[in-house]
């Protein structure tokens, strides 16, 4: 990739992204509006926000009797990433991982192997110490199952119910069930048959996301009030706007090339101190797209960018940051990118579209920096290769981490 291509997949000012052609599709990958399928959220992901980062990534295989999934961080004082997955507990079904703002992080271990409940493990200092916390019930097979509370509470998302814990993840209760939301007139509308993620909106308010059974419904609901009502990340249900194809777009009330927006899953929530960004995986009429929105802290309406163009590829990893950047990873080998969220003027958004270009290798995940470059972790049968992008453009190996085979207390 040239050095003008870089700059253009990286300093985007745009917050959606959809890219044809990048990477090769299949008739099991490529959906039309009039055959959607269900979407899988991959559990590979990864989170920047100020003073820290962290990601996930999956390694092992069949040669040392399964696949185990690892969690790494970023030291911020040197740049160096490091492995720091709790021990003890088997991580087979996946990790959901989410960050207090007093720097506190939580992990819960997906359950597998027929466990009904999720273990816990909590550290404050980067993990370098674990304490071991319980959730009496299973989290849901999302990276975003689970969501850290200001006043040190968590919430989490399972099967049947948003549950809510006092500080140290104590005394766990539900906030909402599944069939409360179902049977709300939101839930009516979208057919709400399954709960997935939840994230904490600065000012009290919470995120939960669901799969509907009605097409064209996005299963995003908010408790403004204490009243649980859907919430759609764009002006209306059926957004309909126009593009000026050079680097300034328009959000008006016309037709782009008559697509009407028909989604389909949240695919990624991140919060910070900034706002609430939200990647959203769509049909149009030309294929499917990638829809990030914004809901900066304070606001009511939300920011978005109509997608530019069909994507092809099966969502392999999601990652994004605070400011509302996100990373993309498709068919395990291309990225495409869109972010940081924009500022408006007049209604006028300044666009520079992400360019796709390869990764590194396999079925990594790639986590955004603040100054426009890349992190990628690429993940071995016992190693993970940390990659970085420079600003100034070019893929480089930075180190190899081991990781044991098959860690303790975990078990295929």
């Amino acid at each position: 990739m040239t050095r003008p291509h870089l700059i253009g997949a990286i300093a985007l000012a745009g917050v959606v992204l959809a890219v044809a052609g990048c990477a090769a599709s299949s008739p099991a990958s490529s959906r039309s509006p009039q055959a959607v399928g269900p979407v899988t959220v991959p559990l590979a992901a990864g989170v920047m926000q100020p003073g820290a980062s962290w990601a996930t990534v999956q390694t092992g295989g069949p040669s040392v009797g399964g696949r185990f999934w690892q969690l790494l961080t970023e030291d911020q004082a040197t740049g160096k990433w490091r492995l720091v997955t709790p021990p003890g507990v088997a991580d087979n079904a996946g990790l959901a991982v989410t960050r207090a703002p007093d720097g506190t992080m939580t992990v819960g271990f997906v359950p597998g192997q027929l466990l009904k409940f999720s273990p816990l493990a909590t550290t404050t200092d980067d993990g370098a110490h674990w304490a071991q916390a319980l959730l009496p019930a299973g989290l849901v097979h999302d990276p975003d199952s689970l969501a850290a509370l200001p006043d040190g509470g968590l919430v989490a998302v399972t099967t049947t119910a948003v549950e809510k814990s006092a500080a140290g993840a104590k005394n766990w209760a539900p906030l909402v069930t599944l069939r409360t939301l179902a049977a709300t007139p939101d839930g009516r509308r979208c057919g709400l048959t399954g709960l997935t993620g939840t994230v904490a909106v600065p000012g009290g308010s919470l995120l939960v996301s669901g799969t509907c059974s009605r097409v064209g419904q996005l299963g995003l609901f908010s408790n403004v009030g204490g009243r649980w009502r859907a919430t759609y990340p764009w002006p209306s249900r059926t957004a309909r706007f126009r593009v000026s194809w050079g680097n300034v777009l328009s959000v008006t009330n016309h037709l782009l090339d008559g697509a009407e927006i028909k989604p389909e899953a949240v695919l990624g929530m991140i919060s910070s101190a900034a706002g609430v960004s939200v990647l959203v995986d769509a049909v149009t009429s030309h294929g499917q797209d990638l829809i990030a929105s914004w809901l900066a802290a304070g606001a009511k309406t939300w920011t978005f960018n109509p997608p530019r163009q069909a994507l092809a590829g099966v969502v392999t990893a999601v990652s994004g940051s605070g400011n509302g950047a996100w990373v993309v990873m498709l068919n395990g080998r291309r990225m495409v990118t869109a972010g940081p969220a924009p500022k408006l003027n007049q209604h006028q958004v300044t666009v520079t579209w992400g360019v796709p270009f390869r990764n590194p290798g396999p079925d990594a995940t790639i986590v955004p920096s603040g100054d426009g470059a890349f992190t990628a972790l690429v993940p071995g049968v016992s190693t993970i290769t940390v990659w970085q992008w420079p600003a100034s453009g070019g893929w480089h190996r930075t180190r190899t981490i081991d990781v044991a085979s098959a860690p303790a207390g975990q078990s295929s």
